[in-house]
């Protein structure tokens, strides 16, 4: 009986001293379920190896207390040689580097840890310094505040935000709200400096409402009125507004950033290149302004970021954009010229019967439904100023003609119109002259002096002739030749009144002046092709070729991890949660579309996308299109899906025949809770005349 018992104690060690080993029922996948572990009596010993490094700057110099982590938490700091060790189980394995102030690259080395793997190395691909000292307004006491409050209710992430303007509900009154940073300097030499911020929009008002004017120079003073306000002092003053803008150190405005009203009711990023202000102390205010009357206007603001880097890769080309109201969403900027005598209804003014983009557009001319038909010119200008030293300057923008006049070249009319201008046409003929109605009905657009009296560059002067098709047309021209000068930007339509049924109107939409110091102009399109081509290179990331992936907290980067054909995609957010952090993990490509437009041709965009995490709803998976200037044009994908599966998506570009844009895909995570991340392979973007 003894001996029973003995040998079972034995029995009873042996089994409480085994390791347990855990085996997968599928391969790893990123941010997949747990898998089923079945659990076996085997005693093992886990080998471990030793994966080791160096960290150096962008000088090759060693860097010390950059903290590496793996995927499963394991860290090491490198010391003062910019060496690290850590240990690490077989398999795969994928580590990280993380300090203050420098961007790493890789972002992500993936690894398949079969023994020990020395040389592991990371170099600072950017050095950078954040602006914000309080980001998330968690602290208190480093931002100022008048007229605004923190709030621990509506927030972004953490636990505060900040409220700006008047809650939904509560006592109009009249005055600004709104929260500053203290002056921050943007280091001499400074390559890429953005500022990014959450914002939550509320208004009652009507977001197509006249905006009060912007201010210029000290806040809020007025500028010349704006277009269709009759009284000067209630359009400086009537309506809200929600903004952001740049301060210098007299707190006199340097740019305005946003000036609009809007009521989205949900959090959304907004980001904004601050590179031109590099060597200049700034501060940046965020605010709302409430006119006291009717509704209410409010916007929440949180994640406040700006990151000034050093980067020595060269970003794409990021310029300045000198219109406002390109896009002609509200009411101000543009000023109304036209002839003093015609009916209101048939001078320059916003419109919401055709737009290339959001709801409305610039309306010049008589409507084609209208019941008249007046002798005259209709007509909207903006003052623009292309800043000294810019290297290029690029005007583009939409235009939609429609006209019931029918033109025949040769015509006794067309040699009498000899003149391609108002300016000069006005001095030939006077507006209200019998001749005036000799003259066909013609649309036009030139750049004049700062005061109108002397036209610089023509840049549209069509004829009537029966143009009642609704296809818009992009108008791109070369402003550089007035590089240090202030112009004026004209879009009009002379009429000529000959005929009931003889009018003629143009639309314009999205107008953009693209004004870069140090940046040449886009390379000349190729000639179309004859057969239908794949226009993506590299579409399947099998080599480091073509796509250009930004220095960031945690950048995107190439991966073998998740695949769906040739063993490696491209990879965008954060596959572990060890890693975690608040970051934009960026991908593109510059592609240009040949014309489609009166070919027939098409382009279609085809790719597929592996998407984890979502942490439910507060990290953001998107798919961009800007245009070569860094415009945001459009967005094809936004959201948070965590689908654990290859999804394949397609998205129409026949409409950007004839551009050049750059598609960018992306995902940003906040830093708290679960991570996400978005897998691409397999893009194509196919052309076919």
């Amino acid at each position: 009986m003894k001996k029973m018992l003995r040998i079972m104690l034995v029995w009873m060690f042996v089994i409480s001293s085994l390791t347990s080993i855990g085996v997968s029922a599928a391969p790893e996948d990123p941010g997949a379920p747990d898998a089923v572990k079945v659990y076996m009596p085997f005693v093992v010993r886990q080998v471990t190896y030793n994966i080791s490094g160096t960290v150096t700057d962008a000088n090759g110099s060693p860097l010390s207390g950059v903290t590496v982590t793996d995927k499963n938490g394991k860290t090491a700091v490198s010391n003062g040689s910019g060496n690290y060790s850590l240990a690490s189980p077989g398999g795969s394995n994928a580590l990280t580097a993380d300090k203050t102030g420098f961007e790493f690259a890789p972002g992500v080395l993936e690894i398949n840890v079969a023994g020990d793997m020395p040389n592991q190395d990371f170099t600072v691909a950017a050095a950078c310094i954040e602006g914000i000292v309080d980001p998330g307004f968690e602290a208190g006491g480093w931002w100022s505040l008048v007229g605004a409050t923190y709030d621990n209710v509506n927030r972004n992430s953490g636990s505060w935000s900040a409220l700006t303007g008047i809650p939904a509900g509560a006592p109009n009154a009249w005055g600004y709200s709104w929260v500053r940073t203290p002056l921050i300097n943007v280091p001499v030499g400074t390559t890429s400096a953005i500022l990014r911020m959450w914002v939550y929009a509320q208004t009652g008002e009507s977001p197509l409402s006249p905006l009060p004017s912007r201010p210029i120079g000290q806040k809020f003073t007025a500028p010349v009125p704006d277009i269709d306000s009759e009284d000067e002092a209630a359009a400086i003053s009537a309506y809200d507004a929600q903004y952001v803008m740049v301060l210098n150190g007299a707190n006199q405005i340097l740019e305005i950033l946003q000036w609009n009203r809007r009521n989205e009711l949900f959090w959304l990023p907004r980001q904004f290149d601050l590179t031109k202000w590099a060597g200049q102390s700034i501060s940046i205010e965020v605010g709302t302004y409430n006119d006291g009357q009717g509704f209410t206007t409010n916007m929440f603001v949180d994640d406040v970021t700006l990151t000034m880097c050093d980067d020595p890769l060269p970003p794409p080309p990021v310029c300045s954009q000198q219109v406002t109201n390109n896009s002609f969403e509200y009411f101000g900027n543009w000023i109304d010229d036209s002839d003093p005598f015609l009916p209101v209804v048939y001078r320059s003014t916003y419109d919401t019967t055709f737009a290339n983009s959001g709801l409305r557009s610039l309306r010049v001319g008589t409507p084609l439904e209208s019941w008249a038909d007046y002798a005259g010119y209709s007509e909207a200008y903006q003052v623009v100023t292309i800043p000294a030293g810019t290297t290029y300057a690029r005007l583009s923008f939409y235009r939609l003609l429609r006209s019931e006049e029918v033109y025949i070249p040769g015509s006794i009319k067309d040699a009498e119109l000899n003149s391609e201008n108002r300016i000069q046409l006005q001095s030939e003929i006077g507006i209200q002259s019998e001749s005036a109605a000799e003259h066909l009905d013609f649309q036009y657009a030139y750049v004049t002096n700062i005061d109108g009296t002397a036209l610089l560059k023509t840049l549209i002067f069509e004829r009537g002739s029966n143009a009642t098709n609704l296809a818009w047309k992009q108008n791109v021209y070369d402003l550089t030749a007035f590089a240090g000068q202030t112009l004026r930007i004209y879009f009009g339509v002379y009429n000529d009144g000959s005929a009931l049924w003889n009018r003629s109107v143009m639309y314009i939409d999205d107008v953009y002046l693209d004004t870069c110091t140090g940046v040449l102009p886009p390379p000349p399109p190729p000639p179309p092709p004859t057969t239908c081509v794949n226009l993506i290179g590299n579409g399947g990331f099998q080599t480091n070729a073509d796509w250009y992936i930004p220095a960031t907290a945690y950048s995107a980067g190439y991966t073998n991890v998740v695949a769906r054909s040739g063993g490696r995609a491209m990879r965008t957010g954060i596959y572990y949660p060890y890693q975690n952090r608040y970051s934009y993990s960026d991908f593109g490509q510059y592609v240009y579309i040949p014309p489609t437009y009166g070919v027939g041709a098409t382009a279609l965009l085809e790719f597929y996308e592996y998407t984890a995490g979502g942490d439910g709803g507060n990290d953001i998976q998107y798919l961009l299109v800007l245009d070569y200037w860094g415009n945001w044009i459009d967005t094809l994908r936004w959201g948070s899906r965590g689908q654990y599966q290859w999804v394949y998506h397609n998205n129409d570009l026949t409409s950007y025949g004839d551009w050049l844009i750059r598609l960018q895909w992306g995902t940003y995570n906040n830093g708290w809770g679960a991570v996400t991340s978005m897998t691409i392979d397999d893009v194509s973007l196919r052309y076919c005349p």
